[in-house]
């Protein structure tokens, strides 16, 4: 469990500084021990922390730093309020009285008294933005931060307290974390500023697609078609599809990747020439499929399959690069550019004839080299 902390702008200063030494102590003691330094008080449930054991040697440790670490080995999770008050709970059950009471550490919770304080809430679900140049080196971490919420719910300040050790996936946390929207922490009734801690985890949904590591899958794999025959070589040429297929429906959840700068190591050099005016800024994947049809001309059943992704990933991308929005004159040329192209490929490349059946048309296409 990652221990959730929300810390009232008027927390104790951090200048208290804590000294504790355990040895498979109880908790209970240890957080006693805790108040006997200090002026803080403790909220929880009984069954919390009864069976509980600390073992930790801290000597005049920074006091949000000392609490953070035994309850992270405690396994258990708090909230530092208002009025020098810490409320430990479970995260999991939702456990006792979040906020319900005030009873000294070494006090038997008999009665609570309320307290009325809420935390803040996001107002709608984020989606944060993986970066593309992070993507394509197949980087991952997570990034810990400390947020001060404003009254109005606005993020003032974002902190990376723990790095995910990769600047390009700190510095977009810390972009996104200040595009967030709360409904503002209030006490007593009104908005207070309060800092949240918030995790951002950035973990690639598939490590196969990072171009690297799929370039050198498929090189290897088109490597042995040629050395291959019969069900061997047929049982390859579907693997490579079936990876073609799968970078397909992979890039169609992220159009501002661009592979081609990889693909271009295997694509031939024909297609290359064809598409060279557009190759290094727009993204053109889905001419593996071309070049499978082209590569492979005795495979009719894949060739098939292959046809029909590239005529859809193709046509798609045209309906996409004619609606999309807010672009800058270099684009819309690149655009205009590419409809031109895609355009004049499909009436080039894939030649259609129009077969009635049932009032309906199916669309029969057939690939030519040249």
């Amino acid at each position: 469990m990652t221990t959730q902390l929300v810390m009232a702008q008027e927390d104790l200063p951090q200048t208290t500084r804590l000294s504790v030494s355990a040895e498979n102590k109880s908790l209970r003691d240890v957080l006693i021990e805790i108040a006997k330094q200090s002026n803080i008080r403790f909220v929880f449930n009984d069954a919390l922390v009864d069976g509980k054991t600390i073992t930790c040697r801290m000597d005049q440790l920074p006091k949000e730093e000392a609490i953070q670490q035994i309850m992270n080995q405690a396994d258990i999770s708090y909230r530092i309020m208002p009025i020098e008050l810490i409320v430990l709970y479970n995260e999991d059950t939702g456990d006792p009285i979040l906020g319900e009471g005030t009873i000294p550490i070494t006090e038997k919770p008999k009665s609570f008294i309320p307290i009325e304080f809420t935390i803040p809430s996001l107002t709608q679900n984020y989606i944060p933005d993986y970066p593309a140049e992070a993507m394509m080196d197949g980087l991952e971490g997570s990034v810990e931060m400390n947020l001060l919420v404003d009254e109005d719910g606005t993020v003032g300040k974002a902190v990376v307290v723990r790095s995910s050790g990769f600047s390009i996936l700190d510095d977009a946390a810390i972009q996104f974390a200040k595009k967030l929207k709360y409904n503002p922490a209030q006490k007593q009734g009104r908005p207070i500023e309060v800092w949240v801690s918030r995790v951002m985890h950035y973990q690639l949904v598939d490590r196969s697609f990072v171009p690297k590591e799929y370039m050198t899958t498929i090189t290897s794999l088109i490597g042995s078609v040629d050395e291959t025959q019969g069900k061997e070589r047929d049982r390859i040429l579907k693997t490579i599809l079936d990876r073609y297929e799968g970078l397909a429906k992979y890039l169609a959840n992220y159009p501002n990747l661009n592979y081609n700068e990889y693909l271009q190591r295997i694509i031939r050099s024909d297609i290359l020439e064809e598409w060279k005016a557009l190759w290094k800024n727009w993204p053109l994947h889905y001419l593996l499929f071309h070049d499978f049809v082209l590569r492979y001309p005795d495979q009719e059943d894949l060739n098939r399959r292959a046809i029909d992704h590239l005529t859809y990933y193709m046509k798609k991308d045209i309906e996409n690069a004619r609606k999309r929005p807010g672009m800058d004159e270099r684009q819309e040329v690149l655009r205009d550019l590419f409809l031109q192209k895609s355009q004049q490929f499909l009436e080039k490349a894939l030649h259609s004839t129009m077969t009635e059946h049932d009032g309906n048309h199916t669309e029969q296409l057939v690939m030519q080299d040249g």
